[in-house]
């Protein structure tokens, strides 16, 4: 069970040939072997709001855009962090540049919807990650609840369907 960019870092993991060594043979995908993936949240197809808070690659004309450029950077950094939010902030045509969930692993990912709350976005979110950038392209189970990003993992209806799919329900 993953939230947010440890939804990423689950699917690089899992795409790594480390993880492909170490549990060849194990029969993952198989009856009554289920291996098994919650996402709350994630960032699947990178961030809109990553890319917002990028800072854009222009020369300051002058010193009110020098301090604009300086406060965005320093804002992106404490928000997104700096070298995951540059990953972030990068175009995604797919989810693939994060790494591969493997075919054997159901998948459930877990969204938020809290209306317009983050007019960054322009579409439905958690305020944080939109619901479209939680996709991925492989076939997967979805559920979309009223919960911000910060409070999904503590919604009834997220702790309940986490128990439902873990138990194969």
């Amino acid at each position: 069970v993953t939230h947010s960019f440890g939804g990423v870092v689950a699917r690089a993991a899992l795409s790594s040939e480390e993880w492909r060594a170490a549990t060849q043979g194990m029969g993952w995908g198989t009856e009554g072997r289920a291996l098994r993936c919650i996402m709350l949240g994630p960032p699947n197809r990178g961030s809109s709001l990553a890319r917002t808070l990028r800072p854009k690659p222009s020369s300051p004309q002058g010193i009110g855009d020098y301090a604009y450029s300086w406060a965005l950077d320093l804002l992106s950094k404490s928000v997104l962090g700096e070298k995951a939010g540059l990953e972030l902030a990068s175009e995604q045509e797919d989810d693939a540049k994060f790494g591969v969930v493997p075919k054997e692993c159901e998948t459930l990912i877990i969204a938020g919807d809290i209306g317009g709350a983050n007019p960054l976005l322009g579409e439905p979110s958690d305020g944080v990650v939109t619901v479209s950038e939680t996709m991925l392209s492989k076939p997967h189970w979805r559920l979309t609840l009223t919960a911000p990003h910060n409070l999904i993992g503590e919604h009834p209806g997220a702790v309940r369907a986490s128990i439902d799919f873990i138990e194969g329900l």
